[in-house]
């Protein structure tokens, strides 16, 4: 079913291409920021026809999907530059950037203060004061015990931990090991399900949830086209017309 969600996911996703102005202490704001269009699954949306004999008893295996309500999908590539500028933007000399590395970050809130960024886990931290996981999930609109138990809650999408494997990961000067416990999930390439790309981990200033993207470097996609990265964001789409606002940062090195 993991799967199922997984594809629903990525389904609506929307081509973001980045264009980062330098490589810089903290995660900084894109130069510029396309967005394509926005896509997602049709559904049937009709009926089945099935017949009917008086006496007979009949299996039916139905398979249905649905689409999530509470997640954005993201994808696409990131391009940049380090630069020898003055206040104007006049470049003296600018350095391109041959297979950019870092990371993109998704913000629900207007600021981030940087220093005092930590991962978000679903047991605990004791530097994280905000966002456990009941406050995660009524986030993107579950508000009772059972509906936490759904099949697109955060703990069942971020289901991972970053770090298993002893890779690492730094915004600004802090450093991310797998000590730290950060709540990760990985999204689907060409080949579906796998869980060594497009890493995304969970973070947060104790003010804004901060959903960070692993940038890769011209990987094949969920739909088979090379893309950067790709990550999901929560909304709570079981509000009618209800949109939610991500600030975008960009750190490459």
């Amino acid at each position: 079913m993991r799967i199922a969600i997984r594809s629903i996911i990525v389904s609506i996703g929307i081509m973001v291409i980045i264009l980062s102005i330098l490589t810089s202490a903290t995660p900084d704001g894109p130069n510029s920021i396309e967005r394509g269009p926005s896509e997602r699954k049709s559904l049937s949306g009709g009926s089945s026809q099935q017949q009917a004999t008086g006496g007979n008893t009949t299996p039916l295996n139905v398979n249905s999907d649905r689409i999530t309500q509470r997640w954005q999908g993201y994808f696409g590539n990131v391009s940049g530059g380090i630069l020898l500028s003055d206040a104007s933007g006049n470049n003296l000399y600018q350095w391109g950037l041959v297979n950019p590395s870092g990371e993109i970050y998704a913000s629900n809130g207007t600021g981030v203060t940087w220093t005092k960024i930590d991962c978000i886990n679903f047991t605990s931290n004791p530097n994280v004061l905000k966002y456990n996981l009941t406050e995660l999930n009524e986030f993107i609109g579950y508000t009772t015990d059972a509906q936490q138990a759904s099949e697109d809650t955060f703990n069942v999408t971020f289901n991972q931990t970053f770090g298993n494997d002893g890779s690492t990961f730094t915004v600004g000067s802090r450093t991310f090991v797998n000590a730290d416990n950060c709540s990760m999930t990985t999204l689907n390439t060409d080949s579906g399900y796998q869980t060594a790309r497009f890493r995304e981990v969970l973070l947060t200033d104790n003010e804004s949830i901060i959903f960070t993207a692993l940038l890769e470097n011209n990987i094949d996609a969920f739909n088979s086209i090379p893309a950067d990265f790709e990550m999901v964001v929560g909304v709570n789409g079981t509000l009618e017309g209800t949109v939610r606002n991500y600030f975008f940062y960009v750190e490459l090195s």
